[in-house]
């Protein structure tokens, strides 16, 4: 039977057998299995074999069934392309239903990524009755475009004529996007090696190089083709420095190593420095080398440059240090750790805002650092703590540092310590402070000693001449205030011109007896006193009455510091100092000195009262309990004498005032301070009082003539000159005031002595003796009464003036 009959007869049987419904796709299959030598074979074989007919339709149906359940996609279509069969993995995969494509050509699917040559060469191969296999790029129903491995080829008839191509496709896009990325990702890393600026090279454990970039070339000065060219085993440089032995251990060890080397390049006319890094890897499963190089001698150099600056900056005075935008340490020179204290170890990383200012910002400080990175830079003062603990004053800078961007990287910041320099410049003010204060005082104790005089004067005749106790009492009580305001003026001028008064060697220990029994005296019984000192003590040049004054000033102080009792103790001794005395106003050369340390257990004192101590007019006590003016007038005292005094003060812990005084261990001892003679009395001698003031004129004239004298007055020098004119011959003396209208008491004076040189003047003033000494001495006036005085006073001086004049 031929071929074609009995293709007809399989044909018939089909059609006998199969549904209608799977009519069409029988016979696809039919064609499809009967295609040529097959189609021959399965027909000769049916018609022989016709008792096997029906498993041989089971077998069509179950490929029938694989067909329509394969995981490929499987079109049919006739010569022209047109679809006639879709499987349901088509469906699927491009979202098209059977009805949707049957009749369309499969051109509608392409997606315009595969060329019109590749279709081209794709239909020339299957109208030749070929296989075509490839992949294409389709698109689906939603536009998603997608990848397919395809094989089509063609059916022929039983006459071997071209009837349907028949194309099984396979999903690819995963794969397809999976081998882009891979290209993409093997582009990037080849991109990456060539273009590196590191240098990497790949060598086999032997040493051979079969790898390099164009950097390690460029690194160390040679062609990649040279580098490529080397076995590292055989250079002389890996086998001089440690680089053989690091890659062998590298590939012993299987772990990374690093290393340095600094040598020529090739061409020997750079010296350079060279990191390497060695790591093992696997390649096409043999371990290699891998071998990154960097050139560190930019790095290098650019270190030493700043360790040759760093050094410099060390040899710097000024504090130089360098914060990152969280005012954290980031470089500390050895100026800043002179004059905070801290190394640079410890402040490394650590915030400024704690380190010096407790972790508080200030208004000074949040005004610094908005400036600096408002305005780039900042200039001013502020007070830092010390790892001490000290707060130290500096001169500020600060400058903001950007990157090449422009963006804020880090702050400069250089600090001179200005501590010791604003101590002078406020002894400098308090100095100024006090020649204004002095010239205004002059002034006012001159007004004041000529109101307190006349007073002073009348309550002493008064007293004798008040017989009952009441009327007593009340005179002592005025001459008491009277006195205290003298006082008071006198620290006035004492503080304001400094300190005034004969001096002599004076012997502490005397001093100290009359203080103690002023202390049991007046001193409430709860404090205890102390007192120690060698029997050696040396003696100091100076006023008894000042140092007097000095010690009980310190002593009162001591007492209202301690309301409820405590130990006020008083140590002196003798004190050779080698070097500089470093005072607290001044510094004292070396020497000998008298130290003396008046010390209590009150209530203490905090820093910031401690720096105003010594300022005039500053007092902590009540109204009514204090002047401002003790401490004041001691440290003028002190000072006049070359020597210097100091507080050291703790809330809660008491006081202690150092007075260091330059010690005389060769003049005589003066002793204790004379007693006061008994009031001497004149003989009938006529003495002038000239004075501007009505008041002082009259207390003096009914005192003198209440003591023996004969008084004539007159109210100012003119008047003066006049009157001795008349009675020269019979005025024995001239007390004249110093500062009055017209003609002043110097010009007065002149005219007197031109008149007669002899004649007795006692000076009198309101004013402080140092004010007008020199006009006084050019004068030739060697008597002087300073205002207000007493009666004894008046009378005392007038004595020695005539008595002066006797001796002539």
């Amino acid at each position: 039977m031929s071929v074609s009959a009995g293709f007809v007869l399989l044909c018939e049987f089909l059609q006998e057998t199969v549904t209608p419904e799977a009519a069409n796709l029988q016979s696809h299959l039919v064609t499809i299995l009967c295609s040529a030598t097959t189609a021959w074979v399965v027909t000769w074989y049916l018609l022989r074999e016709r008792k096997h007919m029906i498993d041989l339709m089971h077998e069509l149906r179950m490929l029938s069934s694989v067909v329509e359940h394969s995981p490929a996609s499987v079109v049919i279509t006739d010569k022209s392309g047109n679809i006639e069969y879709v499987n349901p993995r088509f469906t699927q995969l491009t979202g098209y239903s059977p009805g949707e494509v049957l009749g369309k050509n499969s051109r509608f699917l392409k997606s315009g990524s595969t060329s019109a040559a590749d279709y081209k060469k794709l239909w020339a191969t299957i109208l030749d009755g070929k296989e075509w296999r490839g992949e294409f790029c389709n698109r689906k129903k939603s536009g998603e475009p997608f990848w397919e491995s395809a094989s089509i080829f063609p059916i022929r008839n039983l006459g071997g004529e071209i009837t349907n191509f028949v194309a099984l496709k396979k999903d690819i896009t995963e794969r397809k996007e999976m081998a882009q990325q891979l290209a993409e990702l093997s582009y990037l890393n080849s991109k990456i090696i060539t273009d590196a600026p590191a240098g990497i090279a790949v060598y086999k454990t032997s040493g051979e190089c079969v790898m390099a970039n164009p950097a390690a070339a460029n690194i160390v000065g040679i062609t990649p083709a040279e580098f490529i060219a080397q076995n590292f085993r055989n250079l002389e440089s890996w086998r001089r420095s440690d680089l053989l032995k690091l890659a062998d251990e590298s590939i012993a060890t299987g772990n990374p190593r690093r290393g340095e080397c600094h040598g020529l390049t090739v061409s020997g006319r750079q010296h350079i420095w060279i990191e390497f890094h060695f790591c093992p890897i696997s390649w096409n499963g043999r371990q290699h080398l891998l071998l990154i190089l960097n050139d560190l001698t930019g790095r290098k150099n650019a270190e030493e440059k700043v360790h040759e600056q760093a050094a410099l900056l060390d040899h710097a005075r000024d504090a130089i240090f360098v914060l990152d935008m969280d005012s954290r340490i980031q470089y500390w020179n050895k100026g800043a750790e002179r004059v905070f204290g801290w190394t640079a170890a410890e402040v490394m990383g650590r915030s400024t805002i704690d380190l010096f200012f407790g972790g508080i910002i200030s208004r000074d400080l949040d005004l610094a650092m908005r400036t600096t990175r408002e305005q780039d830079e900042w200039l001013g003062e502020l007070k830092k703590i010390s790892r001490s603990g000290r707060m130290v004053t500096v001169q500020s800078r600060s400058t903001l540092i950007r990157d090449d961007g422009g963006t804020p990287r880090s702050i400069l910041i250089i600090d001179t310590d200005i501590t010791e320099k604003k101590k002078l410049e406020e002894q400098f003010l308090r100095a100024q402070r006090m020649e204004s204060l002095g010239a205004l005082a002059s002034g006012v104790a001159h007004d004041l000693n000529n109101v307190l005089t006349p007073l002073l004067i009348s309550v002493q005749l008064l007293k004798e001449k008040t017989t009952d106790d009441d009327g007593r009492r009340i005179l002592e009580s005025l001459e008491t205030n009277v006195k205290r305001g003298a006082h008071l003026i006198k620290q006035v001028l004492a503080f304001g011109r400094g300190a005034d008064g004969e001096r002599s060697p004076v012997l502490l220990l005397f001093l100290v007896n009359e203080i103690e029994q002023i202390i049991f005296r007046t001193f409430p019984k709860a404090i205890k006193f102390e007192f120690h000192a060698p029997r050696d003590l040396w003696r100091v040049i100076a006023n008894p009455t000042e140092l007097h004054q000095i010690l009980l000033n310190l002593c009162v102080n001591a007492r209202d510091a301690m309301p409820t009792g405590g130990l006020l103790s008083i140590e002196m001794k003798n004190l050779v100092a080698d070097g500089p005395v470093v005072g607290i106003h001044h510094e004292m050369p070396p020497g000998k000195y008298v130290a003396i340390t008046v010390t209590d257990t009150g209530t203490g004192m905090s820093p910031d009262v401690q720096r105003h101590v010594f300022e005039p007019f500053f007092t902590t006590k009540k109204l009514g309990y204090g002047t401002g003016l003790g401490l004041s007038t001691c440290l003028e005292i002190v000072r006049s004498y070359g020597g210097s005094i100091h507080c050291y003060s703790e809330p809660g812990k008491g006081t202690a005032f150092k007075i260091y005084l330059p010690a005389n261990v060769t003049e005589p001892v003066a002793g204790n301070l004379p007693e006061p003679p008994d009031l001497p009395r004149g003989h009938n001698e006529l003495v002038l009082v000239v004075d501007d003031e009505e008041p002082i004129r009259t207390v003096a004239q009914k005192t003198l003539e209440r003591f023996g004298y004969r008084t004539v007055t007159a109210a100012n020098g003119s008047e003066a000159v006049a009157l001795y004119k008349r009675d020269r011959e019979k005025i024995n003396a001239v007390i004249t005031d110093m500062a009055m209208p017209e003609m002043d008491g110097i010009d007065t004076i002149k005219a007197l002595r031109s008149m007669n040189p002899g004649i007795p003047i006692i000076g009198c003033s309101g004013l402080d003796h140092r004010t007008i000494k020199t006009s006084v001495a050019d004068a030739g006036i060697k008597h002087f009464l300073r205002k207000p005085y007493t009666a004894a006073a008046i009378l005392q001086i007038l004595n020695e003036a005539l008595a002066v004049k006797v001796a002539r």
